[in-house]
This record gives structure tokens, sequence and C-alpha cells, in this order.
């Protein structure tokens, strides 16, 4: 089992080395100078030099003072933070995963993570591009060892997922490249758990289920999208139906549309009848488009009402 800290010995087996020792110095005043700092504009000189030292020293793979590293860096992810600082910052991240052991990666990613994992929601369209880079290029390599991760990747992948996005397809293909590295069914049973838990995601995971869907199958044939607990899936259902974003209540009634036809349903009959309580509040918002989509799929129709076929399921429709 891997160790979740830093391998002491090693340290202290490579503190025998005096260029190390300087390493570790150089590191440790240069972290400590981001304590003095009072304007936005000194951050970046002390990212630099922060790179070219990490850089200079890439034949050692244990990073020193590994903890205040990635303390300084998530300060410098801070939203109030200007693209200039953020943009240096990923340059300094994709320094340290170049150097650092992949065993190291695997069992502290939550350490060098817990900055990065919330910049995607709030950084500026230069800064997606190599974000996203620094996830297909060091991130998605470590497969099953994404697991205890997941949920943090979702929440902060599916912001990606707006439709009026300029990085929708990249972020779509990279969901589906973690999707694989984890397994399809831990993936999206981590996903219903997140749209249950987390309404502010709820409208683009729903995008993505519906991107995923491929409505010339049934869920039979692919039924990974169902995760592997039905009552996760039944708990995340019925929460996006009710909730007050209407457009969450369009992709829901999409996605019951295509994937549980009650006319085909493989739900049992307490499961059944939850989702059906569930839809059924949605008629108290008294919006047409809702309600087109809800008699449809109560009555088995086309939600156009003819045959047009369900078209757009990943778009939400025109109405």
């Amino acid at each position: 089992m891997l160790n979740p800290f830093e391998d002491e010995s090693s340290i202290r087996a490579l503190e025998k080395e005096r260029r190390y020792r300087n390493y570790s110095s150089d590191m440790e005043k240069i972290l400590r100078q981001f304590e003095n700092t009072s304007d936005w504009a000194d951050t970046i000189p002390l990212l630099v030099r922060l790179t070219k030292t990490i850089i200079a020293n890439r034949q050692y793979e244990l990073i020193p003072h590994k903890l205040m590293l990635c303390k300084r860096l998530a300060q410098c992810l801070h939203q109030n933070m200007p693209s200039g600082v953020h943009e240096k910052t990923l340059e300094c991240y994709s320094a340290v995963f170049s150097c650092v052991q992949r065993t190291d990666l695997k069992c502290n990613l939550h350490l060098y993570l817990f900055g990065l994992l919330p910049l995607f929601a709030y950084c500026g369209s230069t800064i997606r591009l190599p974000l996203i880079s620094l996830y297909e290029e060091f991130v998605l390599p470590l497969g099953p060892a994404l697991r205890p991760c997941l949920p943090g990747l979702l929440l902060a992948l599916l912001p990606g997922m707006e439709e009026t996005s300029d990085h929708v397809d990249r972020v779509g293909q990279l969901l589906r490249s973690i999707s694989k590295a984890v397994s399809p069914p831990v993936f999206f049973t981590g996903l219903w758990r997140v749209l249950s838990d987390s309404p502010s995601v709820r409208l683009t995971g729903l995008n993505f289920v519906l991107a995923c869907y491929d409505k010339r199958k049934s869920l039979d044939d692919q039924d990974d999208l169902m995760g592997q607990v039905l009552g996760n899936l039944m708990d995340s259902l019925c929460a996006v139906l009710a909730d007050h974003n209407t457009l969450v209540q369009r992709q829901a009634l999409e996605f019951l549309l295509n994937a549980f036809p009650l006319s085909a349903s493989r739900l049992g009959s307490d499961d059944l009848a939850r989702l059906c309580a569930a839809a059924f509040n949605i008629l108290l918002k008294r919006d047409a488009s809702l309600n087109r989509r809800f008699y449809a799929w109560l009555l088995g129709n086309s939600p156009s009402g003819g045959g047009g076929g369900g078209g757009g399921g990943g778009g939400g429709g025109g109405g």
C-alpha cells in the first residue's frame, strides 16, 4: 500500500547530498517570500523563480517542502488573482508534475489537486486550455488511482459542459477518458451522486449524460450509465426533477424520455412510483415545454408530437 505521506527515509537519504540540501534551502526561501507579497505583481517573479528552481533540479523526484509548495500554488489560483498569475501558476504545476514520482503523484493527488480543482469554474478562457492540457497530460494517466478524487474532478470539469462554452468538446472528451480510466460504472456512480448533491452542476452534468446516451440503443445495452447503485440514480433523478431551474428539469425529462420509457421500464414498482411522484410535481410550474415532455414520457410519445423523433437530446431542444 502506498504511503500517503512523504517518504521521510528517502528525504533523509537525499539530504546527505549537498546539491539537494541547496535545492531544499532555495525552495524554502522562495516559498517564505510569498508571505511578504502585498500585490499580485510581486507574485509572478516568485512563481517564475519557483518553476526555474524545480526544473533545474528535475533529477530529484522528491520535491522538498511539498506541503508548503501546494499551499502557495493554491493561493496563487485564488479567483481574485488575475489570469497572468494563474498562467504562471499552471506552468509551475506542470514543472512539478513533470518531476515527481508517479507513485508520489498517485498517493498525494489530493494535495496536488486541491488548488487546481476549483479553478475551471472561474478562470478566464485563456487559462482553461492549459488547465485541460494539464489534466490530460499528467492526471489522466493515473488511471484507477483517480477514483478517490473523482467527485472533485467531476465538480471541477462539469462547468465546462456549458453548451456555449468554447471548450465543451474538449472537456467532454476528457470526461469520457476519465470514465474509461476509472471504469464507466464507477464513473457514473460518482456522477449521479454529484448531481444529487450539487445543484450548481446539474444542468451541465445532464448535458454530459445526454451526450453520452446513444438513442439508437436501449439502456440495457449501455447500462454503465446507470452506475453501480440504482438507489443513487433514483435519488439523483428525483433531485434534478425537483430542481428550481427549468432547464435542469427539461434535461431530466429528456433523459427519462430516452432512457426510461414507461412502456419498457426496468424499474421496480417502488422506484417507478418515486420517479412518477417527482415528475408529477413539474406540472405545478405550468411551463409548456416541461408539460410537453412530461406527457410525452407519460404517454410514450415523442415530445414533438409526431414523426420528428426526439432529436437534439444533448441540447435541450428548441422549447
